[in-house]
């Protein structure tokens, strides 16, 4: 009975099927863990991936960001600044990413919500083209389709951490990367 419990559990995963757990929960205790939180997925860029980052404000939206970039460029002392003014910041090779790498830095918290902000942005053409991280994706009308959903919440000393890869394709390298997250203590210490 075990074996074949064991067997029932495994089919999904041997047949190319996504995993059950598609979402993790991380407590994450200081800004270094946060960056490397961002890192982790930044290893793994490529155009046309999207990052929504929501919840808290002030709650590291833009040091994930940051962490991310940096992973991407290889340049640990590359300059990520808030796009809150700006409403997206660019990167490419000209700031250290490798081939064609472009990823768009938005922060659409200044945004009404209107048709008209993504007009502005571009943003159908950019969620295609390039990696997107998007601060306050809810400040959209309709969310990115595809990506993967980042929470922080704050939580007294720390910042608690939602990590949701459930729209992204079963062979998604994000997806593979969020999979692992659950009890990673030795790069998240509670």
């Amino acid at each position: 009975m075990r074996a074949l419990r064991l067997m029932t559990l495994a089919v999904p995963q041997a047949m190319g099927l996504a995993p059950l757990s598609t979402a993790a929960t991380l407590k994450i205790v200081d800004e270094d863990a946060m960056e490397r939180l961002g890192a982790a997925f930044g290893s793994a860029a490529q155009n046309g991936y999207t990052i929504c980052l929501s919840g808290d404000l002030g709650a590291g939206k833009t040091v994930f960001s940051r962490g991310f970039l940096r992973a991407a460029s290889g340049d640990a002392r590359m300059r990520v600044t808030s796009p809150t003014y700006l409403l997206d910041n660019a990167y490419d090779g000209r700031d250290g990413l490798p081939g064609d790498l472009v990823v768009h830095h938005m922060d659409l918290y200044r945004l009404a919500g209107g048709e008209g902000d993504a007009y502005v942005l571009d943003l159908d053409r950019t969620l295609a083209e390039c990696c997107c991280l998007v601060e306050w994706p809810d400040r959209l009308q309709a969310q990115p389709a595809g990506a993967l959903g980042v929470e922080l919440r704050l939580d007294d000393a720390c910042r608690q951490v939602t990590v949701d890869a459930s729209a992204l394709a079963g062979d998604h390298p994000w997806r593979e990367i969020t999979e692992g997250l659950s009890g990673d203590e030795a790069l998240f210490p509670s």
